[in-house]
């Protein structure tokens, strides 16, 4: 929608409110008043972003309810809290009412704009929109691989649930500070692992606002290896409503410039890895977020058939021609296929399961 649309609109309902048509929408604890416009218009930037990439606004929601959940004089985890509720408390309680973003999506895709919490929805838009940057985009399996192919890795890769590259604003003063900066040193790159509630913050504020375990020390520890960091994590209690099931760990994929005075280094030859310490936070970028989520429930889009959400995947036509050409043979032996699958070849089995996963069947 334009401006000339919104301002078209809004003089419109102005003068609906002034002959007494219609009401004010009250949104908010603090009795603020809004107009249809501004809902309508919130509701389908909503719509857009969620139509676009829903795991990675699920992704990012998380980190901001952790932050919510933690937030205190002591550890302010949040930029700033939105004028439509007083405190964290009252956040709170707009987030236990919220429902899936899939649950969302789907009123959407329907034109229902009325069912939702009108607070949920205002709550909901200044996480995904108004505090978009930086912003997460979900990474396809291929360039996952791609990816990982450029960082040499020791041990054998735990394949996340969903990798999201993070795109900063071609505005930020800190990314243009630090491209500026990496031409003259160049870069490397690391693994970062931290408590998730102080990831949300990391995000929006760069790492200057990193305090390593809520002390006075502010030195950033990466590691060359992935899985030494993954092994040393702890599940973090995902929202209840998420689709990245139960719990989650994530861990950054830094670039970092290298500057010699302020990094420290050391091998450990028996966890063969690389321990690297940064005394400088404004050279430490995060670039990419590896989400491994545990017991995750598949969600279905009711709006979209089978056929469309097969179609709409790249791999469409080889995986029609393999079902055309084998799926009369797969049904006729079917029960010693299965019995081929259980029988213990754990390798085919975590290779089929991440397979289809990344498909979306």
């Amino acid at each position: 929608m334009v401006e000339y649309d919104n301002l078209f609109f809004e003089e419109l309902e102005k003068k609906l409110l002034d002959t007494g048509v219609c009401k004010p929408l009250l949104i908010g604890v603090n009795g603020k008043s809004d107009t249809l416009v501004h809902y309508l218009r919130a509701c389908k930037e909503l719509e857009y972003v969620l139509l676009d990439d829903l795991e990675a606004c699920d992704a990012k929601w998380n980190l901001f309810i952790t932050a919510t959940i933690n937030y205190s004089d002591n550890q302010l985890l949040l930029p700033y809290i939105p004028d439509f509720t007083r405190n964290v408390e009252e956040m709170l309680d707009v987030i236990n009412v919220t429902p899936s973003l899939y649950d969302v999506r789907f009123k959407f895709l329907n034109k229902d704009y009325t069912c939702n919490n009108k607070l949920v929805i205002k709550l909901l838009h200044f996480v995904l929109i108004i505090l978009n940057e930086p912003r997460l985009e979900k990474l396809k399996y291929f360039q996952f691989v791609d990816l990982m192919a450029n960082i040499e890795q020791s041990y054998n890769v735990d394949i996340p649930t969903y990798v999201f590259k993070v795109n900063y604003s071609i505005n930020s003063e800190e990314e243009v500070l630090f491209e500026g900066r990496s031409m003259s040193y160049g870069t490397k790159f690391g693994f970062f692992g931290c408590n998730l509630d102080s990831l949300y913050k990391i995000l929006c504020d760069g790492f200057k606002s990193h305090k390593k375990h809520k002390t006075s020390d502010d030195k950033i520890y990466l590691n060359n290896e992935i899985g030494i960091i993954l092994k040393n994590m702890t599940g973090t209690p995902c929202w209840e409503n998420s689709c990245c099931g139960k719990k989650i760990k994530v861990i950054a994929l830094c670039e970092f410039i290298n500057r010699h005075e302020y990094i420290k280094s050391s091998v450990d030859k028996d966890l063969k890895c690389t321990h690297i310490i940064i005394d400088l936070p404004e050279i430490v970028r995060i670039r990419f977020l590896f989400y491994y989520c545990e017991l995750t429930v598949k969600q279905v889009d009711l709006n979209e058939s089978l056929a469309t959400r097969i179609f709409k995947n790249e791999l469409a036509f080889p995986i029609s021609c393999f079902i055309f050409l084998f799926g009369p043979l797969a049904y006729v032996y079917k029960n010693n296929i299965m019995k081929y699958l259980l029988s213990g070849n754990r390798k085919l089995k975590q290779i089929l399961f991440h397979t289809f996963m990344y498909l979306g069947l």
